[in-house]
């Protein structure tokens, strides 16, 4: 006797169909949602936007804290670590500061070293008293930029104060070609002069 393979319920055919049908709706459903969330750096565009608000509000311990988050997101973005560094030294907590310009300076993009190098030469310079850290800020800014008077003028405040001044008339000369502080060549004859 062969035995007729009998078919499964009707009832039991239809219930698997409906799970396979739900199962297909979600999936489907899943990779839309997927397709339509907002990219890392979409978010941290947004973040970025919030902060420079918050920024703008003075609020700079909010700014500080959206660009970290924005920085953490879109790890390819030295805005982000420059306006929370920005945001740190207007907090005038000059290390956390530094921390974010260092991550900035991190980055290969020559637009933003020679600004990076200076903030970090300034903050080290007039906050933190950190001389050598300082001048070696100063000359790696002087390096990508040589005629920036920002930088020329920093540096030649740093020499004098160290009482180093042979190095200084190459720098002075630079500010004041440019139109900077003549007030720089003062400080340039009374220290050849020895009249400190």
């Amino acid at each position: 006797m062969s035995r007729r393979r009998s078919s499964p319920p009707p009832l039991r055919r239809r219930r698997w169909a409906a799970i396979g049908a739900t199962a297909a709706i979600v999936g489907v459903g899943l990779a839309v949602w997927w397709c339509l969330q907002p990219s890392r750096s979409a978010i941290a565009e947004t973040l970025m936007s919030e902060a420079r608000a918050a920024q703008r509000q003075k609020d700079f311990a909010r700014a500080e804290a959206l660009a970290v988050r924005a920085g953490k997101l879109d790890p390819d973005r030295p805005d982000a670590a420059w306006l929370a560094g920005e945001s740190a030294a207007a907090q005038r907590a000059w290390s956390r500061a530094l921390e974010h310009f260092d991550r900035v300076a991190a980055t290969d993009d020559p637009a933003v070293q020679g600004p990076v190098q200076l903030r970090r030469a300034e903050i080290l310079h007039k906050h933190l008293h950190h001389l050598r850290e300082a001048e070696r800020a100063y000359r790696a800014a002087l390096a990508i930029a040589p005629d920036d008077m920002a930088a020329n003028t920093g540096l030649v405040r740093l020499l004098s104060l160290c009482g180093r001044m042979r190095e200084i008339p190459p720098h002075v000369l630079r500010v004041v070609r440019q139109g900077g502080d003549p007030d720089l060549l003062l400080l340039l004859v009374r220290g050849e002069m020895g009249l400190d």
